[in-house]
């Protein structure tokens, strides 16, 4: 560290200890910092790059920014952990890029600060969190190449999410404990996991897989079990139809897996899916109607399946504990309803957008969800089929841009 000097990111404070020359003044905006990070960073290395830098401290190893020429102090990793800040995000980008001999883009386009005095510290917007499907990981055999946890740990904390999903089997460590810890290294919580279990056929019974997995929550303080009625074949490219006492036995089990998993201090929800029992409009009125399960609103699936789910979220909105944020072309979807594609086709084709660039009223829904002091999650999950490992950066842009977006509706909505 040069002099005891530090970048700030928001306060215009200095941070110098002791020494003349360039502050790194940021004023308002964080301006400042951008415009004059080359110049201070040839000077020597400095203790931190970011929002309320104080004192220097043991450095600790970030994801983000892994580079032996920065340090960032326990106090920084505290702060993004609640909250990554834009402006800090492009600061230490631009220092990235000078160390490594590039031209710093995040200060040739500086990211704005959001505006004072909206909603940033409602607390949704520590809410938000990501799911291992925006970054191509699936549980459907042949689905695309599947990146490493690491990689795609890593860039959830790039983009400031707080919490994951677990992803499917084999993503995360399935001992409990070495979880936990996996998630903890990367400043990650649990929420829990998109769980397909066989709910309709006779002679199967859901709950010891079920008591299987949620031996795992308490260890990870995971809280949401995300059920999916799964048909027991491969992939959501089809499905059958359930009769009278397929129906019956699908909400017995609902409701029986809703019990156990309260009794361990978990929240289950049902989450209506393209390609499984619960799809379309009816399917889910039939749940709501004759079963106490909470639902995960899947905006991209519910509509796809011919549900508004502007309109659940307004007509049903206590029924809603979880949520699972995507956007949606809709012209594509038209075409996985009339059978002109598959689905997976259709994702393939880029059916899934990043929330803002769809056809899902991202908006009103969260104003419904809000009305009612809704205090779940907000999973971005953007369904990605990948080819091979990304030359560039890859699925993290789109989930980038869908949490940008979240984040200016929720303080909008808050405001």
């Amino acid at each position: 560290m040069e002099s005891g000097k530090t970048i700030t990111g928001d306060t215009g404070d200095t941070g110098d200890t002791g020494d003349t020359g360039d502050t790194g003044d940021t004023g308002d905006t964080g301006d400042r910092v951008h415009a004059d990070l080359p110049a201070v960073l040839e000077r020597g290395r400095h203790a931190g790059v970011g929002p309320d830098v104080f004192e220097p401290e043991p450095a600790l190893r970030h994801p983000l920014f892994d580079h032996p020429d920065i340090v960032l102090t326990p106090h920084l990793r505290g702060m993004t952990q609640r909250a990554m800040k834009p402006a800090f995000v492009d600061a230490a980008r631009g220092v990235a890029d000078v160390l490594a001999g590039r031209p710093p883009t995040a200060v040739a386009e500086p990211r704005p600060e959001p505006p004072k005095g909206h909603g940033m510290t409602t607390p949704q917007l520590n809410r938000i969190a990501g799911a291992p499907i925006s970054w191509g990981v699936c549980e459907v055999p042949g689905w695309g190449y599947q990146l490493t946890p690491d990689r795609v740990l890593n860039e959830m904390r790039e983009v400031g999410l707080a919490a994951t999903e677990f992803g499917p089997d084999g993503f995360l460590p399935a001992v409990p404990d070495v979880m936990a810890q996996v998630l903890a290294d990367h400043d990650l919580h649990a929420i829990g996991g998109f769980t397909p279990l066989l709910l309709h056929v006779p002679g199967h019974d859901p709950l010891p897989e079920a008591e299987r997995l949620l031996e795992g929550y308490a260890a990870s303080n995971a809280e949401v079990l995300v059920l999916s009625a799964i048909t027991g074949q491969d992939g959501y490219d089809s499905r059958p139809e359930l009769d009278a006492d397929g129906w019956k036995l699908l909400l017995s089990n609902l409701d029986r897996l809703t019990a156990l998993a309260a009794e361990r201090g978990v929240r289950a929800v049902l989450h209506p899916h393209v390609g499984t029992m619960i799809e379309n409009g009816d399917e889910v009125r039939r749940v709501l109607e004759h079963s106490a399960i909470s639902l995960c609103l899947d905006t991209g699936h519910l509509l796809i399946g011919g549900t508004d789910p502007a309109e659940l979220t307004r007509q049903a909105p206590e029924r809603i504990a979880h949520t699972h944020m995507k956007d949606v072309d809709s012209s594509l979807a038209a075409k996985v309803q009339s059978g002109r594609l598959t689905y997976t086709e259709a994702v393939r084709a880029g059916m899934y957008r990043p929330l803002g660039a769809g056809d899902v009223d991202v908006q009103a829904i969260v104003t419904h969800l809000s009305a009612r002091g809704y205090d779940g999650w907000y999973v971005l999950e953007q369904d990605t089929i990948l080819t091979e490992e990304p030359k560039e950066k890859g699925p993290v842009e789109d989930v980038w841009e869908s949490a940008e977006h979240l984040r200016s509706v929720l303080r909008n909505t808050a405001s």
